[in-house]
């Protein structure tokens, strides 16, 4: 750690600027207490506010704190203001002048920018700013922040789903069925429809009114515009509760990394509360101590709100009928002032303060009550409560249930959230102006607080496990951190990073609103050929196998040249794969080839001699190939350790980027800090299927039992059914216990500890597939899908050419347009003898003209001469020569000229997920016939899923006879036919998905262009990090 009371480096200081309002102020001294005491006292915490406000603040403070206070005028010079003279907050001002208050606000700039710059220009660096933390309401302050490039985060001190619903509901105003129409009572939000139904009831006066032309509405929705701006969002929640509600809503609606939940943030204990204390602490736990467990009912609605006079009798009448021992924090109602003398004689039943003290039932505080305590203490069973989100967060945190009465503001949706998605809550009224019956009161406060009841008890259990997440989120000890401790730190450190180069970020900052883009061309603007500071080499590790080969080196060349070739690109590979690969760049390639010895030094191998790869290996020894590519360890850790040590930054390593087989490469990265991510060479579905199904084998009723022909996969249910017919022979057989089993399940499980996980395929097409499978179980922001990959020209494409590409274009240019079906099982993959005659004698029988690669069929060297008199039906060739309507090719023809010419309308295809991807690229529907791996799983997407292929066979011993082929054939050529234009249509659409996916022109970028600048950008930052030691 490079922070210490000596260190003159680093910018220290933490500016917060709260909105004036009490419940803004008290989150935000909450976070400054936080904060003063994260990194032993590292940091300086300043908070700014007005004039008239620093007094309170200052009673605020705990005893002996270090925080700073600044006070501004208020209102800004210049500025004529229609507010009452001397408010300076909102606790007394009317409600009229809501809108004028907040306008007025907004001339706090040039006093806040003011205040920013004599403190960046100040000697000492404790004093000057790296970090803003401004209110939700104060969006103006990214203005000034950028101009002094101080990155500048805007907190929210409530929860992310009550924010949600108040944000969608200020900037759409559904409930206004048209300019000047009346409200419908029930409505649900456009763009968070999964908050469900909202009701007028849930709405304040005026947002009822509100109409977008309205003085609050022009007011209201320009702040929260310009909140959206800053370069992170703070909220005062925890990740585990609201991950898929309203934390959900803003990372979709804004972005995924810019959304930090940093809560709970609790209050301190300060003077201001001894000042107005109603009851001591000693009196109330002595009280407490006297009643039995889960007995007490907590009733407080905050220090800012009450209710009714009529109500608060109702409310009386209703403790006193329950018979359950209470504690009453009171307040005098509404129309009175809050913070007044409380005329118990005037607002209560007659007698019934004298009545609960004498039979010591009831606890009647005037004022204030040491909530914590109160909560925290094991007699307490209930918490009917305004639902202000700081006293969720603390009855959420001891486990309390609570019963709701929503006065104002996200309180609505706070009661929503915790009675419709959390179970930890039931409304027992809403609003100001409700009337609610003692009786009603009772039957409800009987119904959280009757434990041994069905609802009472499945409310405790829900509170509880709420409880333990609200803990685990804030857990700091024996190595383990939660999420909230996690995204304090990840928020501190991109800020100090995002200082340490502010120079740099002002020169984009202008034009930001897509934070990835923003940090991306400010890290562009850092790579230079004179750039001597910054790590600058990626290394790739694939597993040895051509299927694994090809992608590889496809993303290889992607990043070799990315941002006017600033990388350095090695890739590892074994010495005698070291020849093809080479043969396998494109002419002219800066990527670097470095071999390692297989197997490792002092490894005694099962394997024949020689093999390095799988390609010729015996299925039966795949096993022991990945027991021995465990072997490669210690050198490659040699290898990092000295590209670590090099000299020169262009040979030093960032990032890492090896195979899902190899995840023991992230011990060797986390060794040396190093971004470590892992690539999947396949698409999120069919890698997503391979995964369930060998981590939880379900196919299998017990150890040793048969497996059934049709199953589910438990934790990927949207896959729908998988058959037997589309598991490998390993895998049909595995139950947990034998080698391969445990080989594969155990890289499997390393394979999850990597920093980020790549995908080769597109956002857009597989977002609600497999990718939402790996970031479900995995973690949202680790997952990039960055595809398609395509492999450049290369020379051993060209050394094994069975057609060059002249020749293959005249032919399809000689040819109608949607006319010719291309017929291609990969360079690994064939089918039987048997099925090769039938699928010949289809061809034929079709009428189509197609074009046909061939290879040897299963039982023969692939790469071996092709008999045509043995394997096709006799004068077949010749025929098709003659006709001019097929053309059959040995080995290999360039399949990316072919798809990508007019003449073809289809690809039978073996669905290996280059080919799939090359194949929708240009829009061409495919009939399918996976033969292994994760091909049945991609086929399965493609049918089920888009609705662009249809399957003709599965696996290398099925059987197809001819005549059901020719079906099939037609069914996908025939564009007239209804299906057959529907496929086409549907391709289309994927292809435009993908091809918008890899755009990267006029200042569009497609999401897979996005992740790719992301991940790099991600791998630069922490290895900035690790170099500086901020982490």
């Amino acid at each position: 750690m490079m922070m210490s009371e000596t260190d003159n480096n680093n910018n220290r200081n933490i500016v917060l600027f709260p909105f004036m309002a009490q419940g803004h102020f008290n989150p935000f001294l909450a976070l400054a207490h936080k904060l003063s005491q994260t990194r032993n006292n590292y940091f300086t915490l300043t908070l700014v506010t007005t004039q008239l406000n620093l007094p309170h603040l200052k009673l605020s403070l705990p005893p002996n704190s270090s925080i700073q206070l600044i006070g501004l005028s208020f209102p800004g010079d210049g500025y004529e203001s229609d507010l009452p003279s001397g408010v300076e907050n909102t606790d007394s001002l009317p409600y009229h002048f809501m809108a004028d208050f907040l306008q007025a606000c907004i001339s706090l700039k040039p006093q806040f920018r003011k205040l920013i710059s004599d403190l960046c220009s100040h000697p000492d660096n404790r004093k000057k700013p790296f970090l803003i933390i401004s209110d939700m309401f104060f969006g103006w302050t990214y203005e000034v922040a950028r101009e002094f490039g101080v990155f500048n985060a805007g907190f929210c001190g409530g929860g992310g789903f009550g924010f949600a619903c108040f944000y969608s509901l200020w900037m759409n105003l559904p409930h206004r069925l048209s300019k000047g129409a009346a409200f419908s009572d029930e409505i649900c939000l456009p763009d968070f429809p999964e908050a469900g139904k909202i009701q007028v009831t849930q709405m304040s006066e005026f947002l009822r009114v509100a109409d977008g032309s309205d003085k609050f509405s022009v007011v209201l929705r320009e702040l929260l515009q310009l909140w959206t701006k800053v370069d992170a969002f703070l909220f005062n929640t925890i990740e585990q509760i609201e991950q898929s509600n309203g934390l959900a809503y803003f990372r979709r609606i804004i972005g995924k990394d810019v959304i930090f939940s940093i809560g709970p943030v609790f209050s301190p204990a300060t003077r201001s509360e001894r000042a107005t204390i109603g009851i001591t602490v000693e009196k109330c736990t002595q009280w407490l101590d006297s009643k039995p467990k889960r007995s007490v009912l907590y009733v407080s609605f905050g220090s800012m709100n009450t209710i009714s006079t009529s109500q608060m009798m109702e409310l009386g009448m209703a403790l006193e009928a329950s018979g359950k021992s209470f504690i009453w924090v009171v307040r005098p109602p509404i129309g009175f002032d809050i913070n007044g003398e409380f005329r118990a004689e005037e607002w209560l039943p007659k007698g019934f303060e004298e009545r609960m003290r004498e039979s010591k039932r009831g606890l009647v505080v005037h004022q204030w009550a040491p909530q914590v305590t109160i909560l925290g203490h094991e007699a307490v069973c209930g918490f009917l409560s305004h639902c202000g989100w700081n006293s969720v967060l603390e009855s959420l945190s001891y486990g309390v249930p609570i019963i709701g009465w929503p006065l104002s503001a996200d309180q609505f949706y706070n009661a929503k959230l915790l009675e419709e998605k959390l179970g930890v809550c039931v409304e027992i009224g809403r609003g100001k102006s409700s009337c609610v019956g003692h009786k009603e009161m009772v039957e409800k406060i009987d119904l959280v607080m009757n434990i041994e009841s069905e609802k009472g008890g499945e409310i405790r259990r829900k509170v509880s496990e709420v409880r333990e997440m609200i803990r685990n989120g804030v857990r700091d000890e024996n190595g383990f951190k939660g999420s909230s401790v996690i995204a304090m730190e990840k928020l501190l450190n991109t800020a100090m990073i995002f200082i340490k180069t502010k120079s740099l970020f002002t020169v984009f900052f202008s034009h930001s609103l897509n934070k990835t883009l923003s940090i991306s061309k400010l890290l562009a603007t850092m790579m230079s050929e004179t750039d001597t500071e910054n790590n600058r080499n990626i290394v790739l590790f694939p597993f040895m196998a051509q299927g694994h080969f090809n992608p590889f080196l496809a993303l290889a060349h992607k990043l070799s040249q990315t941002r006017n070739n600033y990388f350095t690109v090695t890739l590892v590979t074994t010495q005698l794969n070291l020849p093809h690969l080479k043969l396998s760049l494109p002419p002219n390639s800066l990527i670097q080839l470095v071999g390692i010895t297989f197997p490792g030094e002092g490894y005694e191998s099962d394997l024949p001699s020689g093999v390095e790869n799988t390609d010729s290996l015996p299925y039966n020894l795949l096993p022991n190939f990945f027991e021995a590519s465990l072997s490669l360890k210690p050198q490659f850790g040699k290898l990092i350790s000295d590209l670590c040590s090099h000299p020169d930054n262009r040979k030093k390593p960032f990032l890492i980027i090896s195979d899902m087989f190899f995840g023991w490469t992230k011990e060797v990265a986390t060794e040396f800090g190093i971004f470590n991510a892992f690539f999947c060479i396949g698409g999120g579905f069919g890698f997503a299927c391979f995964y369930s199904l060998w981590m939880n084998l379900p196919h299998r009723l017990s150890k040793g039992a048969s497996f059934t022909d049709e199953i589910c996969l438990p934790d990927f249910p949207e896959a729908g059914k998988i058959y037997l017919t589309q598991m490998s022979e390993f895998l049909r057989v595995a139950d947990g216990s034998e080698k391969f089993s445990i080989v594969l399940r155990k890289l499997l499980q390393l394979w999850t500890k990597a920093d980020a996980f790549l995908f080769d395929t597109v956002e857009q097409i597989e977002q609600s597939n497999g990718l939402a499978y790996f970031r479900r179980i995995i973690g949202e922001d680790v997952i990039f899908s960055i595809g398609p990959l395509f492999s450049p020209a290369t020379r051993s494409g060209k050394a094994r050419a069975g057609i060059t590409d002249e020749i293959c274009t005249q032919w399809l240019d000689s040819k109608p347009k949607r006319s010719v079906l291309y017929v291609s099982f990969g360079s690994m993959n064939n089918i039987s003898t048997s099925q090769m005659m039938e699928l010949a004698m289809a061809l034929e029988a079709s009428g189509k003209s197609f074009i046909w690669v061939v290879r040897p069929p299963i039982g023969f060297d692939i790469n071996g001469e092709f008999r045509a008199e043995e394997w096709l039906p006799k004068g077949f060739e010749e025929r098709m020569r003659e006709s001019k309507r097929g053309l059959v090719v040995h080995q290999w023809a360039p399949q990316v000229t072919i798809l990508g010419h007019e003449a073809v309308c289809g690809f039978l295809s073996h669905c290996g997920w280059n080919s799939v991807l090359e194949s929708l690229s240009y829009g061409v529907p495919i009939i399918g016939w996976p033969l292994s791996a994760d091909q049945f799983y991609n086929a399965k997407l493609l049918e089920e899923k888009f609705g662009v292929c249809i399957e003709i066979g599965r696996g290398m011993s099925s059987f197809v006879g001819h005549k059901e082929m020719v079906e099939k054939i037609n069914l996908v050529m025939n564009l007239e036919t209804e299906k057959g234009g529907e496929m086409r249509r549907k391709a289309w659409e994927v292809g435009e998905m993908i091809r918008n996916g890899v755009r990267d022109e006029n200042e569009f970028k497609g999401s897979s262009v996005i992740a790719m600048e992301k991940l790099l950008n991600s791998a630069m930052i922490f290895s900035e990090q690790k170099r500086t030691k901020l982490i």
